[in-house]
């Protein structure tokens, strides 16, 4: 979960990370941090990430990354003993691969009136057109996305420039979306949630990287 500036003044959430306090609505929380910790080169905590890594998942790395590797050096000691217990329970997954969410493949739900259509492609920039290249090439080989001819239907997608200097690959769905049929659900509110980690002695925070490229 990510909170910004704007929302909490409005909530009137008040964080202290000097004196490790965090106030809201009357009570108080106390939160670890990690500013005062050594930096190691093998610590992938929840509040240490090594500036070098990159945001995305590349296809093909290989990965040695053992449990202890990420084990956050700020818990408790019993914190810790959990924490590494649940990281062992899940070492199969450390594969550097993306992989797939086990659930049946997503079917949009279209009205009846809806009717395949194209649209004119947007055009890349000659100085990013390697780049794109080797993004897309990067994204077939992690199964993202599928290379397929005679389909009726085609949704224009261009490359936005990243902080880092990649490239972010954006389709514009808004022709398709005109006929999707939306199933209401409930999000809870900042609010609501904070209200739940009253008592919370721990709280993470997790990065869905890539997460919707892993529903297939």
């Amino acid at each position: 979960m990510v909170i910004g500036r704007d929302i909490m003044t409005a909530l009137g959430l008040v964080v202290d990370f000097g004196a490790g306090r965090i106030q809201w609505d009357g009570s108080e929380m106390t939160i670890k941090t990690a500013d005062k910790i050594p930096q190691t080169s093998v610590a992938r905590g929840l509040v240490e990430v090594a500036e070098e890594c990159d945001d995305e998942l590349f296809a093909g790395d290989s990965t040695d990354v053992k449990p202890a590797d990420l084990l956050p050096q700020h818990l408790e000691a019993v914190l810790q003993h959990c924490y590494l217990k649940l990281l062992d329970g899940f070492y199969d997954l450390y594969s550097g691969r993306l992989g797939r969410i086990r659930l049946p493949d997503y079917v949009l739900p279209l009205t009846t009136d809806y009717e395949p259509s194209h649209a004119k492609p947007y055009s890349v920039a000659r100085s990013q057109e390697d780049a794109a290249r080797h993004e897309m090439k990067r994204l077939l080989d992690l199964d993202v996305v599928e290379q397929i001819y005679g389909s009726e239907a085609a949704a224009p997608a261009f490359f936005l420039l990243k902080p880092s200097g990649a490239l972010r690959l954006l389709v514009d769905f808004r022709q398709l979306n005109r006929f999707l049929r939306r199933s209401p659900y409930y999000v809870p509110k900042i609010r609501e949630i904070l209200l739940r980690l009253d008592k919370a002695k721990c709280m993470s925070t997790l990065d869905a990287n890539m997460g919707y490229f892993a529903r297939r």
